[in-house]
């Protein structure tokens, strides 16, 4: 399909026509307007019916914020934040928002000059322009929404993955735990340097379980949420009776943190104790690690394609491990919490 009509929106005119450039270089997308605030972007958005929006938060008269606020009304668009590191809370409340992802700004300023984030943008706007706008799935799902065959006990680890529309799935399975469970849970958000360790103190404000940016070498303990850091490489190992982390440079991933790096090392430090969850995303990153957890005997959750904001990930995690369970992240996310209760009367207290 396409090509598919983008909606550019920055204040700087340099900064409207590199990422113009960029997403038209190779033919599959088209810009159908450049705006330089949010009120001259609103006025295009019904008249140009963009497939997507890439979209600047600091502008004048109509800010990011605001258009955010107002899109679902007017026309229910996937938007692309593009935006610096400077201010990563600034981006957590444009995906509050409603925005669907959000590419960083190289420091050099011009985005079509850096690969990797150029790469990067045109890869999350086409994804988002398919797949951000359909309709997804209301009918019932198939008998395999249920939890049959999955035991509760024997839980000790829980490696979650997500990406595109994760941050707001990965909290809500994280508020579930009204206690502290009695497994440790790894999450693999892809995710920048920096937004991972704002997203942990984000997450802190609205959940029960103490949780943290994995720090190489920290102890991995039951009871705590750990978020794998941005643009590193996250797995753990045994050591002398303890699970620590292993925190490495990026090499040959290509999404970085790596789910499949991290269920990799969970399959192979819990064995049958270990379960997986894919949650949304693009790609398929976690596909692999999830095949060998379930080699392992350990136990793999994926949601729902048809369901989930992107379905790719979770697609390509169904593929590759045909007994997975799969079902929507509310019913993981109920299958998890009520395991946690379940476990946690069975076994001695946390220590």
């Amino acid at each position: 399909m396409g090509p598919w009509r983008v909606l550019v929106v920055d204040d700087l005119a340099v900064n409207r026509h590199a990422l113009s450039t960029l997403l038209e270089a190779d033919g599959r997308a088209i810009v159908v307007g450049r705006a330089s605030d949010g009120a001259e972007a609103m006025r295009l958005l019904k008249e140009q019916a963009p497939d997507v929006i890439t979209l600047d938060l600091e502008m004048p008269r109509m800010d990011g914020f605001t258009f955010l606020r107002l899109v679902p009304g007017v026309r229910p668009t996937p938007v692309i934040v593009v935006s610096t590191d400077s201010r990563p809370h600034s981006v957590f409340q444009a995906l509050e928002l409603g925005a669907l992802d959000f590419v960083v700004k190289p420091k050099t300023g011009d985005i079509s000059q850096a690969t990797e984030a150029g790469r990067e943008l045109r890869e999350k706007v086409l994804v988002a322009a398919e797949f951000g706008g359909r309709a997804r799935s209301t009918e019932p799902l198939p008998e395999r929404e249920s939890t049959g065959g999955f035991r509760a006990s024997g839980i000790t680890c829980v490696a979650v993955a997500a990406s595109t529309g994760g941050p707001p799935v990965v909290q809500k399975f994280l508020e579930a735990f009204t206690e502290p469970p009695p497994f440790s849970v790894i999450v693999a958000q892809h995710m920048p340097p920096r937004f991972t360790e704002a997203l942990a103190e984000r997450l802190r404000k609205h959940i029960k379980l103490p949780i943290g940016e994995l720090r190489q070498a920290e102890p991995i303990l039951r009871g705590r949420a750990y978020i794998c850091p941005g643009g590193l490489v996250t797995s753990i190992k045994s050591l002398a009776g303890h699970t620590i982390a292993r925190i490495t440079p990026a090499t040959t991933e290509r999404y970085t943190p790596s789910a499949d790096a991290l269920f990799t090392s969970v399959a192979e430090a819990h064995g049958p104790e270990a379960a997986a969850v894919v949650f949304t995303g693009m790609g398929n990153d976690g596909a692999a690690g999830a095949k060998m957890i379930a080699r392992g005997q350990g136990r793999v959750f994926v949601e729902e394609p048809s369901r989930a904001t992107l379905p790719t990930m979770p697609q390509a995690a169904m593929d590759a491990c045909p007994r997975a369970r799969v079902m929507t992240h509310e019913a993981i996310i109920a299958y998890f919490a009520s395991a946690a209760r379940a476990l946690a009367t069975a076994r001695p207290p946390l220590r």
